[in-house]
């Protein structure tokens, strides 16, 4: 059997290949961090499964509308609020209201960064 010839098409190809794998890689870490959530109620097959069919049900049509008009939602003018920002602004007010106080200048900080942000720090009783 003969080798294929490494080909400029080849190249980039494997280039895009890998570009592509890196995106949908750095998707699936994301949705792991949220998934993970659903632990303590569901096993991990069934968790992976629910999230696949939520993606096949949505995802083409979100990402159609990210092509028409550069957001997920239906109508153009409905913009949606920057969830990524939101979701780091709870996950850090999370950590701030945690009982474990073994880094506090860290912690000192993230708090000043969450409330400079807009963010609300909650204390947990």
């Amino acid at each position: 059997m003969k080798k294929a010839k490494k080909t400029k098409a080849n190249t980039a190809t494997t280039r895009d290949t890998d570009a592509s794998l890196k995106i949908l890689d750095a998707a699936l870490t994301a949705a792991e961090d949220q998934l993970q959530k659903l632990l303590p109620a569901f096993p991990p097959r069934q968790i992976a499964c629910l999230f696949s069919e939520h993606v096949m049900t949505h995802a083409t049509e979100e990402l159609s509308n990210i092509a028409k008009h550069g957001h997920r939602n239906d109508d153009p003018a409905d913009i949606p609020q920057n969830d990524a920002h939101q979701e780091l602004l709870e996950a850090a007010a999370n950590l701030l209201s945690a009982k474990d106080r073994t880094n506090q200048s860290l912690r000192d900080a993230l708090r000043r960064a969450v409330l400079k942000a807009g963010g609300t720090v909650y204390s947990k009783s």
